[in-house]
């Protein structure tokens, strides 16, 4: 009979256990995902000034546009010196999703400058900006898996045992798209 005894509690403290180690692998995910979408960011916000010193030599009239960009560009500037909060996270998150859009405008205003347009610099800059956005986009999606993650092994019995009782960790806030984003983008509405 004790031998019974001891092999239950023995099977119920491993199911705690590798409830306790999932949660702690799932929160080390996230903060890695969010890291990831951090280095893109990065990269993104690195890229924008080469993008506007090229364009502002040729754009006279799409200066608020470039303007826009720019106090964006130091608001986030501002946002990453601050704290990894969840309300920080959500308004950096705000703050590029704004970037994001005002990117587009760019992109499409220089349509209107063949001169520009053409322009081997500016080329190489808007690849280089495309492939940040997919590099973005990928850091993103893994960055929400990760917080899936983390809320089954923290939400999902006897993992919310473990978490309410001993971690206390909680998830961060997910990427989502706004409506105004999902819109399609009409050029026309920029010429």
């Amino acid at each position: 009979m004790s031998l019974f005894f001891y092999t239950i509690i023995f099977i119920i403290g491993l199911i705690l256990y590798r409830s306790y180690t999932n949660i702690i692998s799932n929160k080390n995910f996230l903060d890695a995902a969010y890291a990831n979408v951090d280095v893109q960011l990065k990269k993104r916000y690195d890229l924008i000034p080469n993008i506007l010193t090229i364009a502002k030599k040729y754009m006279e009239y799409e200066k608020n546009v470039l303007l826009d960009i720019t106090n964006i560009r130091t608001k986030l500037e501002k946002n990453y010196k601050e704290s990894d909060d969840n309300k920080n996270i959500k308004e950096r998150f705000k703050l590029e999703d704004q970037l994001d859009l005002k990117m587009k405008e760019l992109n499409i205003s220089l349509e209107n400058y063949p001169d520009l347009y053409s322009h081997k610099l500016l080329i190489e800059a808007q690849q280089s900006y495309s492939e940040v956005e997919r590099n973005i986009s990928a850091a993103r999606r893994n960055y929400n898996q990760s917080i899936a993650y983390l809320k089954n092994s923290i939400e999902i019995y006897p993992g919310k045992f473990i978490n309410d009782a001993f971690l206390k960790v909680k998830s961060k806030p997910m990427f989502e798209i706004k409506d105004e984003e999902k819109k399609e983008i009409k050029a026309e509405d920029y010429l």
